[in-house]
C-alpha cells in the first residue's frame, strides 16, 4: 500500500508542477503583451513627436522672414503717404519715383508670400482681415461695409501680420419706440382761493357759483 500512497502524491506533486508552470507561462504572456503594447504605444509617441518636430520646424522656415517683413511695414506706409503727398502736390515725376519704389519693394514681399490686405469702398468688412477705426452710418447700406481705407494691412497665407485699418458704413441704427409725450402745460390749479369778500372757491367754476346770487352764497 505504500507504493499506492507514494504513485499518488506524486502524481499530486506532479500536477501541482504541471498547474504552475501554465500560471507562469500564462503570466509570463501578459507581461510579454503588456511590454508589447507599451513598446507600441511608445514607438508611436515618438513618431508623433517626429512628425511634430518637422512640421514646427517647417512651419518655422516657412515664416521666417515675418520679423523681417513686419520691420519693413512701418517704411512701405511711409511710402504710400509720400507717394499721396506727392500726388496731391502735383510732384508728378517725384510720385513716379515714389511708386516705382513702392512696387519693387512690394513685388519683393510677394515673392516670399507676403500679400498686401487692401479693400476698396464697397467691399464687405470682414473682421478676420479688416480692423475698424471709424464708423459711418449711410441710409443706403444694408450690410456693413468698407468706407474707406486708412492703412493696408498684410497677410502671409493664412496669417495675418497686421490688419488693414478701414472705415465701416454700417446701416442707421433703429431708434427706440417712441413715449408718450407729457404735456408742458401746468394743470389748472385746484387750490382753495379766497375772494376780497371772505368767500371760498374752488377753480374757476367754484368762483363763478360764488358770484351767482341764485347759488346761496353768503355775503
Amino acid at each position: 500500500m505504500g507504493w499506492i500512497a507514494a504513485a499518488f502524491f506524486a502524481a499530486l506533486a506532479v500536477g501541482a508542477i504541471v498547474a504552475l508552470r501554465r500560471t507562469h507561462q500564462r503570466r509570463l504572456q501578459e507581461i510579454q503583451a503588456s511590454q508589447r503594447s507599451s513598446l507600441q504605444e511608445s514607438q508611436q509617441e515618438y513618431h508623433r513627436s517626429l512628425d511634430r518636430l518637422r512640421r514646427e520646424s517647417e512651419d518655422r522656415l516657412r515664416h521666417a522672414h515675418h520679423p523681417l517683413a513686419q520691420d519693413l511695414l512701418p517704411a512701405l506706409d511711409s511710402l504710400h503717404l509720400a507717394q499721396k503727398q506727392a500726388a496731391d502736390a502735383g510732384l508728378d515725376e517725384f510720385q513716379q519715383g515714389l511708386k516705382a519704389a513702392v512696387d519693387d519693394l512690394e513685388r519683393a514681399l510677394s515673392r516670399h508670400g507676403v500679400e498686401a490686405i487692401a479693400p476698396e469702398s464697397g467691399d464687405a468688412f470682414d473682421p478676420a482681415f479688416h480692423q475698424a477705426i471709424a464708423r459711418r452710418e449711410e441710409p443706403q447700406v444694408t450690410t456693413t461695409s468698407i468706407g474707406a481705407l486708412h492703412r493696408r494691412g498684410y497677410r502671409d497665407g493664412d496669417r495675418i501680420l497686421r490688419p488693414a485699418l478701414v472705415e465701416v458704413l454700417t446701416a442707421p441704427q433703429l431708434d427706440s419706440p417712441d413715449e408718450p409725450e407729457e404735456s408742458d402745460e401746468p394743470d389748472e390749479p385746484t387750490e382753495s382761493t379766497s375772494d376780497p369778500d371772505g368767500s371760498f372757491s374752488v377753480g374757476s367754476d367754484a368762483r363763478s357759483a360764488s358770484n351767482d346770487p341764485s347759488s346761496g352764497s353768503v355775503p
